[in-house]
């Protein structure tokens, strides 16, 4: 993993669990993306840092809150789920790499103002994360947030507001699957 996925990768902690995520984008290989460690609302945000014409040539971040504890510290997830979480993050930087830099920028301005974007934004990273293989990854991580991370009411609103469900997540994953004839366990479910 390191060999196919490391060389543009700067991360020291958790660089296992990226390696793994990045495992499911190799359309990422080349493109340079550094772990930063901040105190932030969420567990992780991935954004571009600074601006190219060319978006395979843009460095990105993948910004985590490892510094505070919290409800839904990601820490306390599976290391499957930990996974899934850089998964969903390299799913922004796969929609990033695609957009101009006018682009990024109505998105930015969009994702404060317009919480129907901002809905719709990160079901992108979710469809990313399917079409690329990790959904059930996700699907993990989802699930440790929204069943067993113990959240305050308001930031479990929150999520639920902004995030894909956990049970559908699964289902459009085995959906993915079975539309690109890729077998799964329920097809060996004998009735």
């Amino acid at each position: 993993m390191e060999k196919l996925y490391g060389a543009n990768l700067t991360a020291d902690k958790y660089r296992d669990r990226i390696l793994a995520a990045l495992s499911f984008y190799p359309d990422l290989r080349d493109v340079p993306i550094r772990l930063i460690h901040r105190k932030l609302r969420t567990s992780m945000a991935a954004r571009p840092k600074g601006y190219a014409f060319n978006g395979a040539r843009r460095t990105y971040a993948i910004y985590v809150d490892d510094v505070q504890e919290k409800a839904a510290d990601f820490r306390n997830s599976s290391y499957a789920a930990q996974v899934g979480c850089f998964i969903h993050e390299l799913g922004h930087i796969a929609y990033y790499v695609n957009r101009s830099n006018f682009g990024l920028i109505g998105d930015g301005a969009a994702y404060v103002t317009n919480q129907k974007f901002k809905n719709g934004y990160e079901r992108i990273a979710d469809r990313n994360a399917i079409i690329h293989g990790g959904g059930y990854y996700v699907y993990l991580y989802r699930t440790f947030t929204f069943e067993e991370a113990e959240l305050p009411p308001a930031y479990l609103a929150f999520k639920r507001r902004n995030y894909t469900d956990n049970q559908q997540l699964l289902a459009r994953h085995i959906d993915y699957l079975r539309e690109n004839s890729v077998e799964t366990c329920a097809d060996y479910r004998q009735d």
